[in-house]
C-alpha cells in the first residue's frame, strides 16, 4: 500500500511539472495542473496527518507530533476507566450472563453446516493470527525482509525509472522541479539547524568520543601587548576618516618611528592615508597594490622604519616578527558591506527565528577578521607592542564588549598619551 501511494504520489508531481510546462498550449492543461497540485497537497497532508499521530516525521521533534506514544499510558488508563466504571459493573455483567444461551448456542452452530463452515473458517483465522503474533520478532523480521529482497532483485526497475527521468528532463523541465526541491531543502534545513545540529552532534558522541586539553598560550598577553581604542575620535563615516583621525594615525607612526602595519577596510582608505603619511612622515611608506604583497611584505620586514598600510590580505598571513612590527593600526570595525545580499538574507533568517541577526551574522564576521588583524602583533614570545584601534565604537556601542572578547587578553586602554609613550619607549630600546 505504501509503494502504490507513493507512486502515485510521484506520479501526481511528475504530472504537475508536465502540465505546467504546457500549460500555454491549452487552457485544459491548467485544470491538469491544478488536480496534481491538489493530489501531491493533498497526498503530502494525510502522509504527515497520520505520521504525526504514531511518530516523528523525519526524526524531527516537531511539536504536536508522535501524539500516541507521547500519551499513550494516559490514553490507556482513560480507556480502562471507561470499560471499569460503564461495562464492568457488577450487576451489567451478572445480567449479560444471565441471558447467554450457551447450550443454545452450541446446538444451532451443530446444527448448520454451512454457518459452522464459515464459522471454523474464521476460527481457523484467528488461531493462524495468534500463531504468528507469537513467532520470534526477530526471526519473522529477518523472513520477511528476506522475502523481500528476493522479490524486489527480480523487479526492473531501471527501465521505467530511465523513462520517467527522460520524459521528465526532456525540454529542460527537470529545471523548476530542482530549483523548487533545493528551495525546499534549504529551508528545511535553515528552519531546523539547531534540531539537525544537536541530532548530528548526539550520533556523532555516540560513535567517537573526544578528550580535549587546554594547553594555554605561550603569550603573555597583558604584559606583552596593549589594545588601545582611540575612544575620543568621531564614529567613522562614508566618507572616510575624519581630521581628528588621521591625525591620531600621525602622531601613533611618528611615536613608534615607524615600524607599523596599517590594516584599512577598503583600497580607497589604504592609498589616501598612504599619501598623507608620505607628506607628514620622513619615514618609508609603501601601500598595497604599488608591488606584489610578497615583495612589500619581505621589504616592510627588512627596514624597520617602514610602515606598511593595505587592505584585506594583509589582515591574515603576514608574519613580521621582531622590532620592525611594533604598532598595528586598524582604521575601524571591520563590519561586512550591508548590501551583501546573501549576508542580509542571513540577518533576517535568524532574526525570524528570534535571534540577533545582527550580532549573530555581521557581529561573527567583524570579530574574526579583528582577531585576525590584531593576530599580526605578537609573533614570538618576546615581540612587544600596541594594536590602536581608530574606531570609538569598539567602547562605545553595545555591540563592542562583544567585539572585544574575541581578542587576546591585551591590556586595554583609551589614554593617547600611554600608549604614546610606550611606543617612544619601544622605539628607542
Amino acid at each position: 500500500m505504501k509503494i502504490i501511494a507513493t507512486g502515485m504520489l510521484v506520479l501526481m508531481a511528475i504530472i504537475y511539472v508536465t502540465s505546467k510546462s504546457y500549460e500555454a498550449v491549452h487552457p485544459a492543461i491548467g485544470f491538469v495542473r491544478a488536480f496534481a497540485e491538489a493530489a501531491m497537497v493533498g497526498g503530502l497532508a494525510d502522509w504527515f496527518a497520520v505520521t504525526a499521530l504514531f511518530r516523528h516525521p523525519m526524526g524531527l521533534p516537531i511539536p504536536h507530533t508522535a501524539i500516541i506514544p507521547r500519551n499513550k499510558d494516559r490514553i490507556g488508563d482513560t480507556l480502562a476507566n471507561f470499560l471499569k466504571d460503564n461495562f464492568l459493573i457488577s450487576r451489567l455483567v451478572a445480567q449479560r450472563m444471565r441471558n447467554v444461551d450457551l447450550a443454545g448456542g452450541i446446538g444451532r452452530f451443530l446444527q448448520s453446516p454451512s454457518g459452522g463452515e464459515g464459522r471454523l473458517k474464521f476460527g481457523a483465522s484467528r488461531l493462524l493470527g495468534d500463531a504468528i503474533a507469537s513467532l520470534d520478532k526477530d526471526r519473522l523480521g529477518t523472513m520477511f525482509k528476506g522475502a523481500v529482497k528476493k522479490q524486489a532483485v527480480k523487479l526492473d526497475i531501471a527501465t521505467p525509472l530511465g523513462q520517467i527521468l527522460e520524459a521528465v528532463m526532456a525540454e529542460n523541465r527537470h529545471g523548476p522541479l530542482i530549483d523548487s526541491s533545493i528551495r525546499w531543502a534549504y529551508r528545511t534545513l535553515d528552519t531546523n539547524e539547531m534540531v539537525i545540529r544537536n541530532i548530528v552532534t548526539d550520533r556523532a558522541n555516540a560513535v567517537m568520543r573526544w578528550t580535549g586539553l587546554d594547553a594555554g598560550s605561550p603569550f603573555d598577553y597583558r604584559r606583552n601587548g596593549i589594545l588601545y581604542v582611540a575612544a575620543h575620535l568621531p564614529a567613522p563615516g562614508r566618507e572616510g576618516p575624519s581630521p581628528a583621525a588621521e591625525e591620531e594615525l600621525v602622531d601613533l607612526i611618528t611615536a613608534a618611528g615607524g615600524r607599523t602595519l596599517g590594516l584599512f577596510s577598503s583600497m580607497r582608505a589604504a592609498k589616501a592615508a598612504a599619501e598623507l603619511l608620505r607628506e607628514r612622515l620622513d619615514t618609508p611608506v609603501l601601500c598595497q597594490g604599488e608591488d606584489s604583497t610578497a615583495n612589500l611584505v619581505a621589504t616592510f620586514a627588512d627596514d624597520e622604519e617602514t610602515t606598511l598600510v593595505g587592505t584585506l590580505s594583509l589582515w591574515q598571513g603576514v608574519d613580521v616578527p621582531g622590532r620592525t612590527l611594533s604598532l598595528v593600526v586598524i582604521d575601524r570595525i571591520p563590519f561586512p558591506r550591508p548590501d551583501d545580499p546573501l549576508l542580509s538574507a542571513r540577518q533576517r533568517a535568524v532574526a525570524a527565528r528570534g535571534g540577533n541577526g545582527f550580532l549573530a551574522v555581521a557581529g561573527n564576521h567583524a570579530a574574526l577578521l579583528l582577531a585576525q588583524g590584531v593576530g599580526r602583533l605578537l609573533r614570538r614570545t618576546e615581540d612587544r607592542g600596541v594594536v590602536a584601534v581608530l574606531d570609538s565604537r569598539l567602547v562605545t556601542a553595545r555591540y563592542g564588549g562583544y567585539l572585544r572578547a574575541s581578542l587576546p587578553p591585551f591590556w586595554q586602554t583609551t589614554d593617547k598619551d600611554v600608549v604614546t609613550g610606550a611606543l617612544e619607549r619601544l622605539r628607542d630600546a
